[in-house]
């Protein structure tokens, strides 16, 4: 049995920013994952968000499907979704709820006088997630090399576009396929997803992911801290030092809840000159959890810094817009 997986812990309160940086890297290299522990985001209210997760999945399916997605907000029932195209069955065993930036008015609520307090407290949430998110941006600036405000001077901060996403797996039903799975296995779109769980396991990850047959790991839940995995997006960008790595969630036995942010979607307005260590400018679409507007001429190209004569760019520039519609059509089938 292989050792238990070990990712790296990353103290957003540590007062040596670089180190911490350093280990950022460590963990994306070597794994695509991370624990993110001291983000300031409590677990009072990381409480109150599973207590009003579970009171929505727990309505009858037609008060859910009053609020079916639209506009990449609101409820996804179970099936409807296959990350795993190559799959044969139906779909995952997973419903879940989407809710996009506050400001726009395309989120859908579930009413006040059935879910009391709901709407606040994802609104709170979105909000901690928001500042969390801007404080891991500027440790993986440094990550990469980058000035630690590096995002922020480019406008990735402007008007955020951050999806969060409430998950709920049924644990008690009844299959007869081995294929059925509660998250078929993938690699996330965009450069971070922060994910937290309530603690039942489920959730693997196949580090190797074109060798056969692929080995599986279970990744342990810890207590307080989100769990950071790399997106396909960063891969890209990095030219493949940065690792989206293949994972998935098995079926349960209990029923399994869990809360992701998605900073998969790209924002036109970030598109910039960058001026790098050596004073050359180079074109890039800043990797950030947010979207705004994106133009048909964003493209996402190799980071100039990732590649050398005798490693050349191993994936073909892409333009933001038709790669995010193609995952999208794929992964719901549009």
């Amino acid at each position: 049995m292989p050792d238990a997986l070990q990712f790296p812990i990353i103290d957003l309160s540590f007062p040596d920013r670089f180190s911490i940086a350093n280990l950022i890297r460590q963990g994306c290299v070597d794994h695509g994952f991370f624990y993110l522990v001291n983000h300031g985001v409590d677990e009072e209210l990381i409480s109150k968000v599973f207590e009003q997760s579970r009171n929505f999945f727990s309505l009858p399916i037609e008060e859910k499907m009053k609020l079916v997605r639209k506009n990449h907000r609101g409820y996804t029932a179970l099936y409807a979704e296959k990350l795993d195209t190559t799959l044969t069955t139906e779909g995952d065993s997973k419903e879940s709820f989407y809710i996009g930036p506050l400001a726009d008015d395309l989120n859908q609520w579930p009413l006040e006088e059935d879910l009391p307090s709901w709407r606040s407290t994802m609104e709170t949430y979105h909000q901690k997630l928001l500042s969390a998110v801007t404080k891991l941006l500027s440790l993986i600036a440094l990550s990469l090399k980058l000035e630690e405000d590096f995002f922020e001077k480019v406008g990735a901060l402007i008007e955020p576009l951050a999806f969060i996403r409430l998950l709920h797996y049924p644990g008690d039903l009844n299959s007869s396929s081995e294929e059925i799975f509660g998250a078929s296995a993938h690699s996330d779109y965009g450069m971070v997803t922060l994910l937290v769980t309530d603690g039942v396991p489920g959730l693997q990850i196949c580090r190797e992911k074109s060798k056969q047959p692929q080995v599986w790991e279970d990744v342990p839940s810890m207590s307080g801290a989100f769990i950071v995995n790399i997106g396909d997006m960063m891969e890209r960008w990095t030219n493949g030092l940065f690792r989206s790595t293949l994972h998935r969630v098995l079926q349960p036995r209990q029923d399994r809840y869990s809360v992701t942010i998605h900073p998969f979607l790209f924002t036109c307005s970030v598109i910039s000159c960058v001026i790098c260590s050596w004073g050359r400018k180079i074109e890039m679409l800043s990797p950030v959890a947010f979207f705004t507007n994106p133009s048909k001429d964003c493209i996402v190209e190799c980071l100039e810094s990732c590649c050398t004569e005798s490693c050349p760019p191993r994936f073909p520039p892409i333009k933001a817009i038709d790669y995010l519609e193609e995952r999208l059509r794929l992964t719901y089938g549009l």
